[in-house]
């Protein structure tokens, strides 16, 4: 892609390469469904070997979903915008040329966001709604979610202050960082020993959440200074 220079900062969205952008997403897709192929397979033997073998799946089967809303989120956007679906949620530059008929993407991802939470605060303030929830998505939500909002109602909001924040291919380049360096990070985590500070957090996670999102920007075409 062609770096453009204005008033001499360079615009970050023209580093980003759209081809290879497209190509993180379909992989990130792959991966997610891969993961959780995987537990389909081996969760109930990792469950009887305990320890961290036990605590490793319980993290790939979480967020393999994690891995694969995330690209369904950005992919969403990005496709969304592709074939004129979406006009961008970013208006601090002029917006190509969409059709008519094109939904700001940052409204429809507020209406997202709203359903997220109508249903969140259903499940917290129903108990017989929370009971289904957690029996029928079991695995997928920690014990500690039982009583306040899961990931998701956190996600969403997070991936529309991105796309309000930035050019497209720099939000969708951040929800898969979010998406593929979180998994990195809680999977080390399950495994890792070093402790970071008085923290549940291990330093192994740290790492490879650090070297997977340098890892992806570098394959999106983010110079070696910017991916890191």
């Amino acid at each position: 892609s062609i770096v453009r220079v204005t008033e001499g900062k360079m615009d970050l969205a023209s580093l980003v390469n759209t081809v290879r952008l497209e190509q993180a997403m379909m992989g990130g897709l792959a991966i997610g469904v891969s993961m959780a192929a995987l537990h389909k397979l081996f969760g109930k033997k990792a469950d009887a070997a305990g320890g961290r073998i036990q605590r490793l799946a319980v993290e790939v089967q979480r967020k393999s979903f994690h891995i694969i809303g995330g690209c369904i989120v950005c992919g969403t956007y990005h496709w969304g915008l592709k074939w004129g679906w979406l006009s961008p949620a970013y208006h601090a530059t002029p917006a190509p040329d969409v059709s008519s008929t094109a939904m700001d993407g940052g409204s429809a991802f507020v209406s997202l966001c709203f359903v997220s939470w109508t249903l969140e605060a259903s499940r917290i303030l129903i108990p017989a709604v929370n009971e289904w929830y957690h029996s029928s998505f079991k695995g997928l939500i920690r014990e500690k979610e039982r009583k306040k909002a899961a990931g998701i109602a956190y996600f969403l909001p997070g991936s529309m202050v991105a796309m309000l924040a930035g050019p497209p291919n720099i939000a969708n380049l951040g929800v898969l960082y979010l998406s593929l360096g979180d998994a990195a990070a809680s999977m080390g985590t399950a495994v890792g020993t070093i402790p970071v500070g008085s923290s549940e957090r291990k330093v192994e996670g740290s790492v490879g959440c650090f070297a997977v999102c340098c890892a992806l920007g570098a394959w999106c075409g983010l110079p070696a200074k910017i991916a890191t």
